[in-house]
């Protein structure tokens, strides 16, 4: 018998955070309806070529954070 190769980690991530998309900003301590909406102004990758932080444009200001605490909103053009 042969056993199946199989990869430690899926390749897919889910979907990418690109320039210009709408955003929500996760937060712990705030339920969902409360989270702030953003547009993402420029992406940062790490050395593996992964995008991993956001800045990120609010009616706050304009903050850093990590892609995986952003949450893109499903808009089709």
């Amino acid at each position: 018998t042969q056993l199946q190769g199989r990869q430690k980690w899926p390749k897919s991530r889910g979907p990418e955070i690109e320039m210009g998309a709408l955003v929500l900003l996760k937060e712990d301590n705030l339920p969902p309806l409360r989270w702030q909406l953003g547009r993402v102004m420029e992406v940062s990758t790490g050395k593996d070529g992964v995008i991993r932080v956001a800045t990120v444009r609010t009616d706050r200001g304009v903050l850093q954070r990590a892609v995986r605490m952003l949450c893109p909103l499903p808009i089709y053009e």
